[in-house]
């Protein structure tokens, strides 16, 4: 989850390089294999290297946000329905 609760991952960490590397711009974010992954998530989602992505917008268009939603057609609840888990500030 990004702040304000929005997805932009649903996996294990160690898929995360599999995952990026799946997005138009995913040679951009390739994890070196001296990378520890869970900075390179932070690096990637929160800091500069990944400023220009609506990582919101990137999951949620991907095969595993697909995935993912398939899960909860059957649930009617607002925030399966859209995606989105609200987290109060």
């Amino acid at each position: 989850l990004r702040k304000g609760g929005e997805w932009i991952f649903n996996g294990p960490i160690p898929f995360i390089d599999e995952y990026l590397r799946t997005l138009p711009s995913g040679n951009e974010y390739k994890m070196s294999t001296v990378d520890n992954p869970a900075d390179h998530i932070l690096e990637v989602f929160c800091g500069p290297r990944g400023e220009k992505e609506d990582w919101g917008e990137v999951y949620m268009s991907s095969l595993m946000a697909k995935k993912a939603m398939a899960s909860h057609t059957s649930c009617e609840c607002p925030c399966c329905q859209s995606g989105y888990i609200p987290v109060d500030s």
